[in-house]
């Protein structure tokens, strides 16, 4: 079989993104067999994917990673809600897959086992697409920006990342942040990246990850892992410190507060930006739109005389507003971030993004402990032999 041509690429282009909207549309809080459907749906629209090519792949892996974000929500507000203790039931005649979801919801005998299966599954299926997306195009940002924060999740999945030059999309992502600056700078833009900075740091983690799991774990990757999560776990938590003043943001110290940063932010005038406003378009001309494009809400705030000082500011994103994100609450974040940050700022500091954070620095350091256990035993027995 041939290349498939231009018009099938359109073709497949929009089947995928007219399924994936349909999908969007009907992703809610439900019973085991629904959240399964769903999920089932989801790793169908995947089977066409690798028909796309160029810009269309990352627009279309953009949209996947992005409802199956939706679907995790949905599946941890039918956690918190005790719906998955249900398996549910099926309208007319079971297919294959709905008995194939029925023998596993009565293989997992509590509703926490089903609300790990799930977000398992859509994990898997955002890494596979991922890995196929890197096949084409070895330095897709998107692409690998998913990967690792699915790898730092489930570091398994980083085995799917064999065969992939890591080591040089590790390089790139660490320029990104520069990249971006500079792009924005010479357009006379200033960034503050309160949704992409966190975002960085934990592609950096799970980027060593990925390393670590295909290339061997070393104390400098452990290091370099551990690092980037303290500095975020750092940034997320602390609530006193020096004041912050307005100044642009593309990385963080260990000084910095998101809790402190959106404080201030919020006494000023933020303008909420569509794409089709000057400063945004300026951006996307640029091609600066595939840095740019998953960076959630922008806004534009001006200050100086006249305000000739222009801010491009992204606000953090729901799962770092809410101990318990859930779909409910996300589509209240999405009708009016800002509003949605003012009432939630001391939320920051026990969001779910810290508890998962705190979460992965505890596995890491008891990974790092077996793996200089194991060393020390190894070392202690080739001496004794000796």
């Amino acid at each position: 079989m041939g290349q498939p041509k231009f018009w099938e690429f359109v073709i497949d282009s929009l089947t995928i993104f007219d399924r994936l909207k349909a999908l969007q549309s009907r992703t809610a809080p439900g019973d085991f067999l629904f959240l399964a459907s769903l999920v089932d749906e989801l790793g169908d629209v995947g089977e066409h994917f690798d028909r796309l090519a160029g810009r269309a792949q990352a627009d279309a892996l953009l949209s996947y990673a992005f409802v199956a974000s939706l679907i995790d929500k949905a599946s941890s507000e039918s956690h918190a809600k005790l719906m998955l203790q249900d398996i549910g039931s099926t309208a007319g005649t079971e297919s294959r897959q709905d008995e194939r979801n029925r023998t596993v919801s009565r293989a997992l005998h509590t509703s926490d086992a089903r609300w790990k299966y799930l977000t398992l599954a859509t994990g898997i299926l955002r890494a596979s697409l991922c890995v196929v997306a890197l096949g084409r195009q070895p330095l897709m940002a998107t692409a690998w920006r998913v990967l690792a924060r699915a790898a730092l999740d489930a570091p398994t999945l980083g085995l799917l990342a064999h065969g992939i030059d890591i080591r040089q999309l590790c390089m790139a992502h660490a320029d990104e942040p520069i990249l971006r600056a500079n792009g924005a700078r010479a357009l006379g833009i200033k960034l503050i990246e309160l949704n992409k900075v966190p975002e960085d740091l934990l592609v950096s983690a799970g980027g060593e990850l990925v390393k670590s799991v295909n290339c061997g774990f070393t104390p400098e990757r452990f290091s370099r892992c551990l690092a980037s999560l303290k500095l975020l776990a750092n940034f997320l938590t602390r609530t006193e410190g020096r004041t912050w003043t307005l100044s642009p943001i593309v990385r963080i110290s260990t000084e910095d507060s998101l809790t402190l940063i959106v404080r201030e932010l919020l006494l000023h005038r933020l303008r909420r930006l569509r794409p089709t406003d000057a400063p945004l378009r300026e951006l996307v001309s640029r091609e600066n739109w595939q840095i740019f494009e998953d960076t959630g809400t922008f806004y534009l705030l001006r200050k100086g005389i006249v305000g000739r000082e222009r801010y491009i500011v992204t606000l953090p994103g729901h799962a770092y507003l809410s101990p318990h994100p859930t779909l409910t609450e996300y589509y209240d974040w999405e009708e009016d971030p800002r509003r949605f940050l003012k009432h939630h700022v001391r939320e920051i500091a026990r969001s779910a993004v810290v508890s998962c954070v705190q979460l992965r620095l505890a596995r890491l350091e008891s990974l790092q402990m077996n793996q200089q256990a194991q060393k020390l035993v190894a070392d202690v027995l080739a001496e004794a032999t000796t």
